[in-house]
């Protein structure tokens, strides 16, 4: 299913609280029988996520500007990092990024 489609499905909660996803919820989070999902609440609009890509999105929400307040702004500048990084781990420098004339 293309991720700007929607889905809508209803499910019906068991007396003990229990609620099995229909077929098609489960494919779009990629989860099978014992699977995982993250359930968000927001106030009255619940959520339910692949528990690695919403982890993955808390991540990338606090890491955003890091790397600009880092002063890597292009692919040079993490190169040049890696190579600083690989050197005092490895003490191995590693050729230099050619550089393209402009």
């Amino acid at each position: 299913m293309p991720v700007n489609e929607t889905l809508s499905m209803t499910a019906n909660v068991a007396p003990n609280g229990q609620v099995v996803l229909p077929h098609g919820v489960r494919e779009v989070l990629g989860v099978g029988a014992g699977g995982d999902v993250a359930i968000v609440c927001n106030g009255h609009q619940v959520v339910m996520m692949n528990p690695l890509l919403y982890e993955l999105s808390i991540f990338q929400e606090a890491m955003k500007g890091e790397a600009e307040r880092a002063g890597l702004h292009n692919d040079d500048d993490v190169m040049e990092l890696v190579r600083g990084i690989r050197y005092e781990l490895e003490g191995i420098p590693l050729p230099a990024v050619p550089q393209v004339p402009v």
